[in-house]
């Protein structure tokens, strides 16, 4: 009752606001302000990469490519006078919008207007980095990715009562969690290790790209020893995975995420770097009930994150 209710000094029980249900510490164990300080936090976060991407919308409609242009071009980007630059100005400032309610739901505690905001805030800026500038989706997912983790005590759905059926689904989504990174980790590995092999191989007369034209050049060897590395901590996440231990798939998934993101720079691989965020996205996903500490009442079981 107390996770629902307020304690007053005669004992009896008051429904909480929806702002109680973020700050409430006796209901948390944690300071009564820092979790609804972090969701304000991530949607503020998510407003400023809105407003940046609408001022850079709105820089690109009125400048075009102007100087830039090529003859022949490629595609409307070379075209001054191209509907998509009109276009591509309006739905990056349409996406301010759903951003300041999201601001708006994150001050209130409104769950679900939060989820719809942030949910249609990404929708409008992904069809607007995909369908116009597909260079900057990089910088969408780190901001949505962002936002979402310090918003995830709003965004995330209350915990339900533990049940023997949603305790074995939580393990089976945690294991197949582990098991994708590890898989995607031995991949990378392996694609490290051909390329380091190969090299730039009969092409490297014709590479533009810096080191990637010196056959001999140190990154090869290096990215594919880096590659080889973050098998190491994936293996250690399936364990901790398979074994319920919090700390250690934390420190594993944060060595993976690091390890892989040196990787990404020093190769300069494109796809290598999309193909991360990717599988960084879908894995914490997954095991996000081992990596997330639990909100509810510090009197909870510790037992794992089965017991949660």
């Amino acid at each position: 009752m107390l996770s629902t209710c307020k304690r007053c000094a005669d004992l009896r029980c008051e429904p909480m606001s929806p702002g109680d249900a973020l700050s409430d510490d006796r209901a948390t164990g944690v300071s009564p302000r820092s979790p609804h300080v972090r969701v304000v936090l991530g949607a503020v976060v998510m407003l400023l990469a809105a407003l940046l991407a609408a001022l850079l919308g709105l820089w690109g409609a009125a400048t075009t490519c102007g100087e830039g242009c090529q003859q022949p071009g490629f595609g409307w980007i070379d075209e001054p006078d191209a509907w998509q630059w009109r276009v591509q100005a309006v739905v990056a400032c349409l996406g301010v919008l759903p951003a300041g309610a999201l601001v708006v739901a994150a001050l209130s505690g409104d769950r679900a207007r939060a989820r719809a905001s942030f949910a249609l805030t990404a929708i409008v800026y992904g069809v607007w980095t995909i369908g116009f500038f597909p260079g900057l989706l990089i910088l969408l997912l780190a901001a949505v990715v962002g936002a979402g983790a310090l918003m995830s005590p709003l965004l995330a759905a209350p915990r339900a009562p533990a049940t023997r059926v949603r305790s074995r689904m939580r393990r089976a989504r945690v294991v197949l969690g582990v098991v994708l990174v590890l898989l995607a980790a031995l991949f990378t590995a392996l694609f490290s290790l051909v390329v380091a092999s190969l090299a730039c191989g009969e092409d490297c007369a014709g590479a533009r790209y810096g080191w990637q034209e010196n056959p001999d050049a140190w990154q090869w060897r290096a990215q594919a020893v880096l590659a080889c590395l973050g098998v190491v901590p994936a293996g250690a996440l399936l364990i901790a995975g398979m074994t319920s231990h919090r700390a250690l798939a934390r420190e594993s998934f944060a060595l993976i995420a690091i390890v892989y993101g040196i990787w990404s720079g020093i190769g300069s691989f494109w796809a290598g770097i999309l193909f991360f965020l990717v599988a960084i996205m879908v894995a914490g996903t997954l095991i996000s009930p081992l990596l997330v500490e639990p909100l509810g009442d510090p009197a909870r079981p510790r037992g794992g994150f089965m017991n949660e």
